[in-house]
Order: C-alpha cells, then sequence, then structure tokens
C-alpha cells in the first residue's frame, strides 16, 4: 500500500516514459495536420479550373480625361 509513496522512491523513469509518450503523440499530430494541410492546398488547386473565371469577363476601369494645366 505505501510502496508508491512520492517520499519513498523517485519516479524519474515514469516521469520519462510518460514524456517520451507525450512527445510522440505531439510528433503524431503534428505530421497529421501538415499532411491535412498540405492535402487541401492541393484539393484547392484542383478545383480552380472549375470557377470558369476568365479575363474577358474582367471589366477595364474607364479612362478619366485629364484636366489641362495653366
Amino acid at each position: 500500500m505505501f510502496d508508491n509513496l512520492v517520499e519513498s522512491s523517485s519516479h524519474k523513469k515514469d516521469i520519462e516514459r510518460k514524456g517520451s509518450f507525450i512527445i510522440v503523440t505531439a510528433v503524431i499530430y503534428l505530421v497529421l495536420l501538415v499532411a491535412f494541410f498540405v492535402a487541401g492546398i492541393y484539393w484547392y488547386d484542383n478545383h480552380l479550373g472549375e470557377m470558369e473565371l476568365e479575363l474577358t469577363t474582367l471589366v477595364a476601369p474607364v479612362p478619366v480625361p485629364q484636366a489641362k494645366q495653366p
């Protein structure tokens, strides 16, 4: 019952073990986030052609006549 008291022994190995699990989990999540981010960019680029945006649909601004300087 009193084998694992904080005062009785060091838990350094247990803390190192838990720390390694946390680091491995964080690395896995980071890799997944980067993979989803890159996949989202590629997915978005694949659908840009379906928007049918043409240069002919863009209208140039009307030129404004310049006032003569005295």
